[in-house]
């Protein structure tokens, strides 16, 4: 994708919320409808009356179909045009997110599926509880040694590492904010709020060489930088009487918005995968980048960093004149953490984004 959210989730990861089986007097979703969700990097923290849906450029839309799930259990998933998936379990007092395809919460590779063995209670149907929804999920990921990051890359390399698997726990916390209401393209959006926040964190890693091995993430410095825990934030606004999460304001890792739709309210490009690729390696970085694009369109781009509250530090212009590019960066000095980089065509539309860790020569 251009602009992978997970954790964005997630991810980062990412939730959209609703549910196909419930009544709605405003909206209601069947197997084999559509949903499209926009997404658009903001420059710092607002709230839901601070958003100007018409004044935004989203930089893609995705398009999910509704089908049913494939589990015994009764529930639904997300399928999108981009490969990302999205499973839900409907039970009788709350909606459950088990699980997902697309950015894992660690290292921002696509196409990982993480499956929650505990689902996640996304919303609570008793509107007489006020209580937070408290819990925690374990989950599973493996990653093959080639479609690591380039410094992990070299760590299996060297000792001959085919697979890790990580074994995980996710902290969860939800509970119901106050009404607010936002400018939809149809007029005012008014709802309840509901507050996430969702703490990815490594409980023990496996190795596999000739075969599977328990190792201890302290022995390996590099592996237990990488997956360090990661903490998602977010509010999502849901319309009187729907459980479709309309609209999400994203605060942690990065500020970012996801306004969701059953109708397609303008034309966008969209975000399949023959779609213009930009990598940056390597990343994590001491502070010297190679940015590559795939598939480009000749043009002037701006590399742009920001800091985790959203402030722009330092930009630069990158001047691509072929299909296939690649172009050397000189980062200034950083201190060591984590930071966001955003690309930008030359009509100032976002085209990418995506952490970048820097640590210590």
């Amino acid at each position: 994708m251009q602009l992978k959210i997970i954790r964005s989730h997630l991810i980062f990861l990412i939730l959209i919320v609703y549910s196909s089986l419930l009544k709605s007097q405003q909206m209601s979703m069947k197997p084999g409808d559509s949903l499209f969700r926009y997404s658009v990097l903001i420059d710092q923290i607002i709230d839901f009356e601070e958003v100007k849906i018409n004044l935004l450029d989203f930089p893609c839309v995705n398009k999910y179909k509704v089908r049913n799930a494939k589990s015994p259990k009764k529930g639904y998933e997300l399928i999108s045009q981009s490969s990302l998936e999205e499973y839900y379990t409907v039970g009788e007092r709350h909606l459950l997110y088990t699980g997902f395809k697309g950015i894992d919460p660690f290292l921002d590779i696509a196409d990982k599926e993480l499956i929650f063995l505990n689902p996640i209670q996304v919303l609570d149907f008793d509107k007489s509880r006020h209580d937070p929804l408290i819990g925690q999920s374990e989950f599973i990921v493996i990653y093959n040694a080639n479609e690591l990051p380039e410094k992990i890359k070299h760590f299996a390399n060297e000792k001959d590492i085919q697979s890790i698997q990580i074994n995980g726990l996710v902290n969860w916390k939800i509970k119901e904010g106050p009404l607010s209401k936002f400018e939809d393209y149809n007029g005012t959006i008014e709802g309840q709020i509901h507050l996430y926040e969702l703490v990815y964190s490594v409980t023990s890693i496996r190795i596999r060489k000739t075969e599977w091995l328990d190792e201890n993430l302290l022995d390996y410095p590099v592996l237990s930088e990488a997956f360090a825990s990661k903490r998602s934030v977010y509010r999502s606004l849901y319309n009187k009487n729907d459980r479709i999460e309309t609209v999400r304001l994203i605060d942690e890792p990065h500020p970012m918005l996801i306004y969701n739709s059953t109708t397609a309210i303008k034309r966008m490009p969209n975000c399949k995968n023959d779609r213009m690729d930009i990598n940056l390696f390597p990343n994590p970085t001491y502070g010297d980048l190679n940015i590559q694009f795939n598939n480009a369109e000749v043009s002037n781009y701006d590399f742009a960093v920001y800091n985790i509250v959203g402030k722009k530090i330092w930009n630069t212009e990158i001047i691509v004149n072929s299909r296939s590019f690649m172009q050397s960066i000189q980062l200034p000095r950083l201190d060591k953490g984590v930071y966001l980089y955003t690309v930008k065509n030359d009509e100032g539309i976002r085209i990418s984004s995506k952490r970048l860790v820097i640590v210590e020569p």
